[in-house]
C-alpha cells in the first residue's frame, strides 16, 4: 500500500511449519559404575548421570510472527 508517493506500508505474516527439538536419552558406559541412560550432551559433566535427564531439550520453535512496516523515501 502506498499512503502518498514517497512511501509504502506494509503487512507480513510468517509461520514456521516443523522444527521441533526433541532430545532422547542415550545409554553411557562409566566403567566400574554400570551403564546409566543419560543426557548425550552432558554424558562426560561432573554431574550425577541420573541429573542429567533433567536437561533434556523439548523445545517447540516460535510459531507465527506479524510485522507492520511503513517506509518513507527522501
Amino acid at each position: 500500500m502506498h499512503p502518498n508517493p514517497n512511501s509504502t506500508l506494509s503487512l507480513s505474516l510468517t509461520t514456521t511449519i516443523g522444527g521441533k527439538l526433541t532430545e532422547k536419552s542415550c545409554e553411557a558406559d562409566y566403567g566400574d559404575f554400570g551403564t546409566y541412560s543419560v543426557n548425550c550432551r552432558l554424558a562426560a559433566s561432573q554431574m550425577a548421570p541420573e541429573e542429567t535427564l533433567k536437561y533434556l531439550v523439548n523445545a517447540k520453535p516460535e510459531s507465527q510472527h506479524i510485522w507492520l512496516n511503513y517506509r518513507v523515501t527522501f
